[in-house]
């Protein structure tokens, strides 16, 4: 059953009630409780609930309450919102309250006011919806793949994820990368470059290497590897448009993460231009915890961030770990999707040099360990087609010509220091 299906008969769809606002109290200043305004009649006048109410906001932007609330222990910035704020605010006279949750979009004109309305409306509605959920979640039972995943739009994927292909005119890797959404190469990245970066990273003191997600800005050395020209065009090839490296990631043990794709954390409008390479710095042992995917399983459902969202508890959703948290119940159902399909997941034991570049949509994990701390030297690095990432607007290139994103971040730890 979809999952709006499941309280959608109690018609939370409509429009909440004034049961949001609480009931008038007399704790207020008659100084300040002036008389609300006559209200435009074409004006919707339903106040925000409390808990998106931002009541730190609403005094900065009315000295004259914030100067009666310093002066006062009883003063509540909600009450005199509900009250007579919210009337003065639609009659023009205090600036508007928008949601806490809603980005700061300084609407102050009238051609602006039913956009403005129309923002608050589907942030109380949200709230009213997610508060009928959580009431009716423990009744749902086991949660499956299907409840989580939902099928890509054909339309506006990339030309070899689609429904229709010409075949005939693909080339090997490119045919094999349709059927099963992962391409190997072995050694395929100049052992030259791979020494070079190898220097540099084993100055780094953590066997997790850098926490800044992008080190690439700051390692020129990095940026050789993982931003070598032949790679970027295979890459290219199979997804249909120039690529840009935006993450790597540099440990040199597994990361044990569990059963995941990864365009299921990505922005819906990136929808598979997207690709990740694995680059072995050296060759894997069978015990170090080597990457594990699923052949095939990019041409799966995805699962999608805010469905998975949606079996999390209020406070852990708005959690930044959010997708860690969810690994509770996520791993097991990736499991159960596995086995179901009776298909049997594949190890990547790489030698020095060989590559490996995988689907956005591919379920894949880095396995555990069988001799805890056993290195696991590799490379990983996510990139983007370079017109689907609106989110990162700034393109730099290599003297050879291969593009990386633009992004401001700490290094922390500088290896260049290191060795001086």
């Amino acid at each position: 059953m979809p999952i709006l299906d499941i309280f959608r008969s109690k018609k939370t769809m409509e429009r909440p009630s004034a049961a949001f606002a609480p009931e008038p109290v007399e704790s207020i200043a008659d100084s300040v409780a002036e008389p609300v305004p006559a209200q435009p009649a074409n004006i919707l006048v339903q106040p925000l609930p409390r808990d998106l109410f931002n009541s730190r906001r609403y005094l900065e932007n009315n000295p004259d309450l914030l100067h009666a609330a310093s002066h006062s222990d009883n003063f509540d910035a909600y009450e005199h919102y509900v009250l007579t704020g919210h009337g003065e605010e639609l009659a023009g006279i205090r600036p508007r309250s928008v949601p806490s949750q809603s980005p700061p979009l300084g609407l102050r004109y009238h051609a602006d006011e039913n956009l403005l309305e129309r923002i608050i409306d589907l942030e109380i509605e949200k709230r009213a919806l997610l508060s009928a959920w959580d009431s009716r979640l423990q009744d749902i039972g086991a949660i499956t793949f299907d409840m989580l995943a939902e099928d890509v739009d054909d339309t506006t994927a990339p030309p070899l994820d689609r429904a229709t292909c010409d075949e005939s005119r693909l080339t090997p890797d490119q045919k094999f990368w349709r059927d099963n959404g992962y391409l190997i190469k072995e050694n395929f990245i100049p052992h030259d470059l791979i020494d070079r970066y190898c220097e540099i990273r084993a100055r780094h003191p953590s066997k997790f290497g850098w926490d800044c997600p992008v080190p690439y800005m700051y390692i020129e050395e990095m940026r050789d590897v993982s931003l070598y020209p032949p790679m970027m065009k295979l890459m290219e090839s199979l997804i249909g448009e120039e690529m840009g490296l935006h993450l790597n990631l540099t440990g040199w043990v597994s990361t044990e993460r569990n059963w995941h794709q990864d365009d299921y954390l990505n922005p819906p409008y990136i929808n598979s231009w997207y690709a990740a390479s694995w680059i072995a710095l050296d060759d894997i042992s069978a015990d170090s915890g080597p990457f594990e995917f699923v052949p095939g399983s990019h041409k799966w459902p995805l699962l999608k961030s805010h469905k998975v969202r949606m079996f999390l508890t209020p406070e852990e959703r708005s959690h930044t770990n959010w997708s860690k948290i969810s690994e509770r119940f996520v791993n097991a159902i990736a499991d159960e999707e596995i086995s179901r399909r009776g298909i049997a997941p594949k190890q990547f034991l790489a030698k020095k040099g060989d590559l490996l570049i995988w689907h956005g949509r591919l379920m894949h994990r880095g396995s555990v360990a069988r001799v805890q701390d056993m290195p696991r030297k590799t490379l990983i690095g996510h990139y983007s087609g370079l017109s689907h990432r609106i989110d990162m607007p700034i393109v730099q290139r290599t003297p050879e010509g291969s593009a990386y994103f633009h992004i401001d971040m700490p290094l922390g730890f500088n290896p260049y220091e290191a060795a001086a």
